[in-house]
């Protein structure tokens, strides 16, 4: 079975307006949020064999936030600028050749090629939105060789304001 946990980055801040995009760091909330998911996620005894990481500051904070619960979580990261603001196109691209390697992806991205891409993967299930530091899983059966374009089942979507209801499929 293929396994893909797609993240949006936690809340980002703005407090400075003339800071670039991609060095804007997590505010408060964000920090707050993002090792409340990581906690989650590990009581649901999630596993993953590798990480692709946009090279943005707050999927970084994002993603570091979650080295508490999953300690070797960074070691097993590679950090993408083609995951900063993806389209579907470039998520799809990491997830099938990180399928070609191993059974289990994390991608931490943005909205709305997040969103977008969920719809393209899925049959059903399709999400409305995802909130910052939303949290889904997607699964293919073994023998599908189109994991990670199409055909996925969307299992779990977690978000930090759902207070561990998660929805399940």
């Amino acid at each position: 079975m293929k396994e893909l946990y797609l993240l949006r980055h936690a809340k980002s801040s703005w407090s400075d307006p003339f800071l670039a995009d991609h060095d804007r760091p997590l505010n408060p909330r964000g920090e707050r949020d993002a090792p409340e998911m990581a906690r989650r996620a590990k009581e649901n005894t999630f596993q993953f064999d590798l990480i692709g990481c946009s090279t943005s500051l707050r999927t970084k904070q994002t993603l570091a936030a979650w080295e508490r619960y999953f300690p070797d979580i960074l070691s097993k990261t590679t950090y993408q600028s083609t995951l900063f603001h993806a389209d579907t196109e470039e998520i799809e691209a990491f997830v099938v050749d990180s399928f070609t390697k191993v059974n289990r992806v994390l991608v931490i991205t943005h909205f709305p090629g997040i969103l977008d891409y969920q719809h393209q993967v899925c049959d059903e299930a399709m999400l409305e939105h995802i909130v910052t530091c939303g949290f889904l899983k997607i699964v293919w059966d073994e023998d599908a060789h189109h994991a990670g374009s199409r055909g996925g089942k969307l299992l779990y979507y977690d978000y930090p304001k759902s207070n561990g209801e998660a929805q399940r499929w």
